[in-house]
């Protein structure tokens, strides 16, 4: 239980640090960055679920699994340019609709 309140800070001051850093940037290679670290989250979230609740990797959380005042994260985190988030099982990394936004960037 005490990790599990550990896991639960760490999350949240990562989705403050990413919400704050969100508001302050535009889009292009900022809201590509920004979506990144979302999907970042929205994997550690999937992640700390699966521990907690024992889960195999064939898996599939929903939102409510990972979002909520008690989950992992307190509220779905938005794409800056307006792609959609799919969690996925828990043996896929997360994605983001929009073109070129992804968990694993390619190097420039």
């Amino acid at each position: 239980m005490k990790n599990q309140g550990l896991r639960r800070l760490i999350l949240f001051a990562s989705f403050v640090s990413v919400s704050l850093w969100t508001a302050g940037c535009g889009k292009g290679v900022a809201g590509r960055q920004n979506c990144t670290a979302n999907l970042k989250m929205i994997a550690g979230a999937k992640m700390a679920w699966a521990e907690d609740h024992k889960r195999s990797p064939d898996d599939l959380p929903v939102v409510s699994d990972l979002v909520g005042p008690t989950n992992y994260i307190r509220s779905w985190p938005q794409c800056p340019e307006g792609g959609l988030y799919t969690i996925g099982k828990l043996k896929e990394p997360p994605a983001c609709s929009f073109p070129g936004h992804t968990l694993y960037p390619k190097a420039q």
